[in-house]
């Protein structure tokens, strides 16, 4: 009997122990598991703070950037520099909108680590008390975050538009400059056009554009070839002073004069004492030649 009582005792005690060997282990492995969720939510709380300070830093940038374009839109470039002034605003436009894009981007990506970090905490939340201090500040973290990526949310919307208006702005702003490029030109071109014709007297007079002046009795007085009081381009050849440097005259052989209002001194080569040319009117300085009178009138001796 004091056998079998002895026997039982000893099993009991193998049990026993085992049974403690048992829940050693399990609270071992649990222990390990509760250190590696820590280290997984430590993880998680600071890559969800760099992806949050990368997200900031990049805004920065964009606001700088948005405030340079701004720059670009104060004022109204000159004229000579509209095509390149307008194409520096768009390829800055391009790369802000690329900018927000990105932005955009990590922005969502950040949406969905946090859902998954919620999720991560609703089942750390079930896996007992060990953790709850944990997983309530990590809840808290969770929840900063999302309100400041919630921010940035607003914040990129708000940069769009303000995009958008540059990239409305600066359209209008080349067809002003396009518009007003082409108002130069013209008037440029208006500016340097003359013109110029070739004739005996009777023809000068039968086209109007020369007329007969003063009077003549007997002997006394005389009448001279002067330009007609109001001339028009009828009967005129076109040029541009800019490339007229040469006027070549019909007939080698004869003589011509300028009867126009022309200033000589911007001739490269001077008449002769009576005032004739041969062969052709050569022009060295436009700007003078030209600045009395846009009509070059010259007659055949």
């Amino acid at each position: 009997m004091r056998a079998y009582h002895a026997a039982v005792a000893g099993v009991l005690t193998v049990l026993a122990l085992s049974g403690c060997d048992n829940k050693a282990k399990q609270e071992n492995v649990a222990l390990r598991q509760q250190v590696a969720q820590m280290q997984t939510i430590g993880a998680e709380k600071d890559s969800l703070l760099k992806m949050v300070v990368d997200n900031t830093q990049l805004m920065n940038d964009i606001n700088s950037e948005l405030n340079k374009v701004k720059d670009l839109r104060t004022g109204v470039l000159p004229v000579s520099s509209a095509e390149s002034g307008a194409m520096d605003t768009v390829r800055v436009q391009d790369y802000l909108l690329g900018k927000v894009r990105e932005v955009t981007e990590r922005i969502n990506a950040a949406e969905t680590q946090l859902a998954a970090s919620q999720r991560r905490v609703r089942n750390l939340s079930r896996a007992g008390d060990t953790l709850k201090a944990q997983v309530t500040a990590f809840q808290n973290t969770i929840n900063q975050f999302q309100a400041i990526i919630d921010t940035q949310k607003v914040a990129i919307l708000a940069m769009t538009d303000q995009i958008n208006q540059l990239q409305s702005d600066n359209v209008k702003l080349v067809a002003q400059k396009e518009e007003l490029t082409g108002q130069v030109d013209t008037l440029t071109t208006v500016r340097n056009t003359v013109y110029y014709t070739i004739g005996n007297k009777h023809d000068l007079v039968g086209r109007g554009i020369a007329v007969e002046e003063g009077s003549k009795f007997l002997f006394f007085g005389g009448k001279s070839l002067q330009p007609a009081r109001q001339l028009d381009n009828n009967g005129f050849t076109m040029g541009d002073m800019r490339n007229l440097s040469v006027v070549t005259l019909p007939d080698s052989t004869k003589k011509y004069k300028i009867i126009s209002r022309q200033n000589l001194a911007g001739l490269g080569a001077q008449p002769s004492d009576k005032g004739e040319f041969r062969g052709s009117i050569q022009i060295s300085n436009p700007e003078l030649f030209w600045g009395p009178s846009k009509y070059l009138i010259i007659v055949e001796q």
